[in-house]
């Protein structure tokens, strides 16, 4: 409540000062805020007005992670095609800036969508696979953790086929 109360006061000020950069973080902000507590529709209210702040003023790093919100949103919500035409919107953009934390992230994002969601396993694990390496080169340690939790629960088989992949070898 505190963490919400004072974005609010900083939305406004960010709206006095006509500051779109502050604001835009804040708005995005204010939507983690309500995502965490599962208030998903206003969580989406707040992230389409932050990327359409992003969009104004330019920032394609802000509208890349914003999508990856909203990408996130709508797989909270069950809705999973969705979910991944944000979350590879937001990847696209974050590949084309070079933005490698956040195509780790979002590379993440869309594998759980693949092979939580909707068992597709193949699918899943290339992007899971391109997290993991995109990532030892950033060394971001919360999506470290989230990929090591991920790889101790793949059966060990599937787990030999992945770095059979990753090596270059067929597995045979």
């Amino acid at each position: 409540d505190k963490a919400l109360e004072y974005y609010q006061k900083s939305l406004k000020i960010s709206r006095e000062l006509k500051e779109n950069t502050v604001k835009e973080a804040t708005v995005n902000n204010i939507g983690q805020i309500y995502y965490a507590l599962g208030y998903y529709d206003k969580a989406l209210k707040f992230f389409s007005n932050a990327l359409e702040i992003s969009k104004e003023i330019g920032d394609k790093s802000g509208q890349a992670t914003i999508l990856n919100n909203i990408g996130q949103i709508y797989k909270a919500k069950a809705n999973y095609d969705t979910a991944l035409k944000y979350l590879k919107d937001s990847l696209k953009i974050s590949r084309d800036i070079g933005d490698l934390d956040t195509v780790a992230i979002t590379s993440f994002n869309i594998a759980m969508t693949y092979l939580g969601e909707l068992g597709k396993v193949q699918e899943g694990l290339q992007y899971l696979i391109q997290a993991y390496q995109i990532n030892q080169q950033v060394g971001n340690a919360q999506l470290q953790q989230a990929l090591d939790n991920v790889f101790r629960q793949l059966p060990p088989e599937l787990l030999l086929k992945l770095l059979n992949q990753n090596n270059g070898n067929s597995g045979d």
